[in-house]
């Protein structure tokens, strides 16, 4: 908002006219923009100018109300007939130069000539050349002499900042600061300290306020505090208190959970051996069960006519000693059927200790909720064997869950998981694959029949006939196969309505130096599973928000 006029000064109260008409107009076209809380300097150019400009002298002039005054400009090195821009900076008002561009004279000086507005105030005056170098000169305007403001800016706050910027304003108040340029501006290192600002126009009324800067001058934290009238020869303090801006949620973040379904697995490997107990116990004991299950065989191996004499006899010799002996070998040896089976579901349900799950969240923002759909999990399942690489399992889970943030009190977010997907059965399968792979086998009964039909056979052979160990071993595999089967079907029917779980957290948000968007959120998780029966299954987790690494 400047105008350029010649040497003659004729017609200036015109053109003032004309200054105040277009200020007023560019100040309605500014009404809705925010403070600008910029330095007086620009960033410095990275090259290196090919050329000096600076005003003589440097320091702030002062003028009275629509004083006339030369501004003089010193070209480094000294050049005739360089041009040299000038424009306003800051609240001129209605001041104005004489030019807008001039020419260096034969000692490499520029001189332009500042009518100052007709009321107090601070502004700036600039001069620029091509080759990119450049020079301010405050100029600071009253008629009741001239007075200072002492800002003390400390900031204290929860943000990790590169820098400050105080900024001083000519305003009746902090919320008055709307389209507004600082009158002028001082750089503070990330702690802070004390500005001093001298030559302020007494009777005017001034604000302060500071910005605590982030990365690419990102506005971490703000403070504003005032008005102050400024004595003329008097200096007053002002302190600023900051106020942290929120952190806030990205795009993307990939969910981790690590849950431990140790203890609710340990309820239901009870579950899964019971189908084997039972028949076990309904056949009158392990040795028992055996006997009775292998007659059949040893009676198909007898000669044509005697297989059911053969039957008969083996089952009689059975109850009456080899049962005990069956039995009281596989106490000895610690491999009873009901025991094994028993490992196995405990080894199964150990599995379960370790599950973690893997998803990636688009936090959207709907009617002021800020959530994410949760459409599908993968699973990792380590069987037990941390150290092993490569034996870990992958189950993926479809549901429709979601996350929803909510902020809570400083920079801390509660984070709910509403039915995300957590199939129990089908983790409960792959928790026993897992296990039977680890063990080298691919089902149950063949894990159990292992230990024990090697063992069973030579102690029945006496009684068995032309059944001989082979023939044994294998009716002995066939009825180890029907509890097997039992076992793992029970395992297929566990908790079938454990298909979610809803999950709750509150952790302190985390982001990195310098920045506001939030680059991790983590803590323990703590919730039940969905449609589980009376009283509620829990369920807990460790849950880990990480923003993706970039590869």
């Amino acid at each position: 908002m400047c105008i350029a006029r010649g040497e003659d000064y004729t017609g200036r109260v015109l053109k003032r006219a004309v200054v105040v008409a277009a200020f007023a107009l560019a100040l309605s076209r500014c009404a809705n923009q925010a403070p600008r809380d910029a330095p007086d300097a620009a960033p410095p150019d990275t090259s290196p100018p090919r050329c000096g400009v600076r005003f003589d002298p440097g320091g702030a002039v002062r003028v009275r109300s629509s004083e006339e005054v030369t501004l003089r400009v010193v070209l480094a090195p000294p050049e005739s007939g360089a041009e040299v821009r000038f424009g306003l900076l800051g609240d001129a008002r209605d001041a104005s130069l004489s030019g807008m561009r001039g020419e260096s004279d034969g000692a490499g000086v520029a001189t332009v000539h500042l009518v100052a507005p007709s009321g107090p105030g601070s502004f700036r005056v600039r001069a620029s050349r091509a080759c990119g170098a450049e020079a301010q000169v405050t100029v600071d305007v009253s008629d009741r002499g001239f007075g200072g403001l002492d800002v003390v800016a400390a900031y204290r706050g929860a943000r990790q900042p590169t820098g400050l910027v105080v900024n001083l304003y000519r305003a009746p108040g902090c919320d008055a600061l709307v389209g507004l340029e600082p009158d002028r501006s001082a750089r503070l290192p990330p702690a802070g300290g004390r500005v001093e600002f001298r030559g302020l126009p007494a009777g005017v009324e001034h604000v302060v306020r500071a910005v605590v800067e982030g990365n690419r001058a990102l506005v971490l934290a703000s403070g504003c505090a005032g008005t102050w009238r400024v004595e003329s020869d008097r200096s007053a303090e002002a302190t600023l208190l900051f106020n942290d801006n929120p952190l806030r949620l990205g795009a993307v973040y990939d969910l981790s959970l690590a849950f431990d379904l140790g203890a609710v697995a340990a309820r239901a490997a009870a579950r899964w051996r019971a189908p084997v107990e039972a028949e076990l116990a309904s056949a009158g004991g392990e040795g028992l069960f055996l006997g009775v299950e292998l007659a059949p065989a040893v009676g198909a191996a007898a000669p044509p006519g005697l297989g059911p004499a053969a039957q008969v006899a083996f089952e009689r010799a059975v109850r009456e000693r080899l049962a005990m002996e069956v039995s009281m070998a596989l106490v000895r040896s610690d491999r009873l059927l009901g025991t094994l089976f028993g490992r196995l579901a405990e080894a199964t349900a150990a599995s379960l200790g370790s599950v973690r799950a893997h998803g990636t969240l688009e936090v959207t923002t709907r009617d002021g909720d800020v959530e994410a759909p949760l459409h599908a999990l993968t699973y990792t399942l380590d069987p037990g064997t941390p150290e092993v690489r490569g034996d870990d399992v992958l189950t993926v889970a479809e549901g429709t869950g979601v996350v929803s943030f909510t902020r809570a009190a400083g920079d801390g977010v509660d984070v709910r998981l509403a039915a995300a997907p957590a199939p129990f059965t089908a983790l409960s399968l792959s928790a026993l694959a897992a296990t039977l792979a680890r063990l080298r086998v691919t089902q149950a009964s063949e894990y159990v029949a292992l230990a024990v039909c090697p063992l069973v056979a030579p102690i029945l052979r006496p009684a068995a006939g032309a059944c001989d160990e082979a023939c044994l071993q294998a009716a002995c595999r066939v009825s180890v196969q029907r509890l097997g089967r039992a076992f793992e079907a029970a395992v297929a029917a566990s908790e079938p309505r454990r298909a979610a779980v809803d999950l709750r957290f509150s952790a302190p948000a985390h982001a990195p130096p310098g920045e506001l968007l939030i680059d991790r959120l983590a803590g323990p998780a703590v919730g039940a599973f969905r449609d589980s029966p009376d009283p509620p299954v829990a369920a807990v987790a460790e849950v880990t928000l990480q923003t993706p690494v970039e590869p």
